[in-house]
């Protein structure tokens, strides 16, 4: 059984009680107290609403059935409780793997931009130097050619 904390809500659909039998029961202590969870907030543990529900014993053979298919629809919800719990923590992990891949991505866009401020200070330097250089390489080769001749 899940060590889980489930709100009135799942203890109503498990149970299928009403709020205000759920209330009562607790008042005449025969249904598991909630656990004050905030100052303005509490829940049940899931595996004491399920003992009581396994442990109620049916007043005759006609209420067997609908206490089987009772049980039946609580296992079901509880079973459909624990998929939603799978379910929103894929989700929670598929959305930190979402938030890690788009730091990456940032990171490389971040990384991207610098190597092009370097590219275009290389290119500029580059420039720069061809300036000076080729007029000084042309005069060379002319000496050169003068040389030769």
């Amino acid at each position: 059984m899940l060590n889980k904390l489930i709100k009135i809500e799942q203890v109503e659909e498990i149970t299928a009680l009403s709020r205000s039998s759920i209330y009562r029961q607790i008042a005449a202590g025969t249904f598991p107290k909630q656990v004050k969870i905030s100052e303005r907030a509490s829940a049940w543990r899931a595996e004491e609403v399920q003992q009581w529900v396994t442990d109620l014993q049916p007043a005759n053979d006609s209420n067997i059935e609908q206490v089987n298919s009772h049980s039946t629809i609580t296992k079901l919800n509880l079973n459909l409780m624990r998929y939603r719990s799978a379910i929103e923590l894929a989700d929670v992990e598929l959305r930190a793997a979402v938030v890690a891949n788009q730091a990456d991505y940032e990171e490389m866009r971040s990384m991207l931009a610098v190597d092009k401020e370097i590219c275009a200070r290389l290119e500029s330097d580059a420039k720069a130097y061809n300036e000076k250089v080729t007029p000084i390489f042309i005069r060379l080769c002319k000496v050169i050619d003068e040389v030769s001749e």
